[in-house]
């Protein structure tokens, strides 16, 4: 009797996979069948994939950050040609300095009493922060105020993963954003030492193809309030997306810098301070002449 049942149970579990296998099982709908057959080559077509969309991440508005959002409002009202950290001068713990003394040119941030070596900045997610020294050089991409939708600045240590490490801070920008109508504006400026800005920029909008195309082209001089600290800025934008479907759409950015500014980073000492304000040794000749052409020219290109 043992033996029967023994042989049973071996002869019932022997079967299942008999059974798994059998060519009469029947599929309850069309999608079953398919995965059911995968030996058809047609069978993988037929499974839908969902469309993927990458974004920069920021810290949203529970995350347990000391962040301030500048909206594209809040920067146009500012925007009148000097460098991004000049704009950025107002929003809580900023320290900002500029070489030429009039904000356009050199210029350097400070968050949280922390050095640019440890502000981490972002462009449309993409790390600009130098690799040599871990700055990030905002005259090398003049006038991006003109074409930033917003700025989120995150104090302390922040939520970017990508370049160097944020332990002051976190500057992120985003500029890839393009019009969906047509249109062109021409925007100037003036100011003291003879500072002029000068932005135009034009938009396809949403053409039929389903294109839409930004340009910006600007321009920046100003003499400076430090002798010989000159300031000539120029810079072209491109932003170009194509919208493949509703939640889906292919996106290209090109920006390029150009500078040539008067070197004037030593500062003024102490006891110049009472005799010329605007003292600058850098280019002293041996007779204790100057040179009229001791520049930093640079372009930079981004995409």
């Amino acid at each position: 009797m043992r033996l029967l049942f023994l042989s049973t149970i071996f002869f019932f579990f022997a079967s299942c996979p008999l059974w798994a296998q059998s060519d009469s099982a029947e599929a309850n709908s069309p999608d079953e069948a398919n995965v059911a057959g995968m030996g058809d080559t047609n069978a993988i077509k037929n499974i839908p994939l969902l469309p993927v969309l990458v974004h920069s991440v920021r810290a949203s508005n529970n995350a347990p950050f000391a962040k301030t959002e500048i909206s594209k409002e809040e920067i146009a009202r500012q925007n009148l040609g000097q460098d991004l950290p000049v704009l950025l001068q107002l929003t809580p713990s900023a320290v900002v300095n500029t070489d030429a003394g009039a904000g356009v040119g050199y210029t350097g941030i400070r968050i949280r009493g922390t050095d640019p070596a440890r502000i981490n900045v972002t462009l449309n997610g993409i790390p600009v922060n130098d690799p040599e020294e871990q700055g990030a050089f905002f005259v090398d991409f003049p006038d991006v105020a003109s074409s930033t939708n917003s700025i989120q600045i995150q104090r302390g240590v922040g939520s970017s993963t990508n370049g160097t490490g944020a332990f002051g801070a976190t500057i992120s920008i985003n500029n890839n954003t393009v019009s969906e109508v047509a249109g062109a504006s021409i925007s100037s400026s003036a100011g003291s030492f003879n500072t002029f800005k000068n932005t135009l920029q034009a938009s396809t909008g949403r053409m039929a193809n389903k294109l839409a195309l930004d340009v910006r082209l600007s321009q920046i001089t100003s003499d400076g309030y430090i002798e010989r600290s000159a300031s000539r800025l120029q810079s072209l934008q491109v932003n170009a997306d194509y919208s493949i479907s509703s939640n889906t759409s292919l996106k290209f950015m090109m920006m390029q810098g150009k500078e040539k500014t008067g070197q004037a980073w030593n500062g003024v000492y102490q006891d110049s301070l009472n005799t010329n304000r605007r003292y600058n040794e850098l280019g002293q000749k041996p007779d204790s002449s100057f040179y009229n052409n001791q520049t930093d020219n640079y372009i930079q290109n981004y995409y």
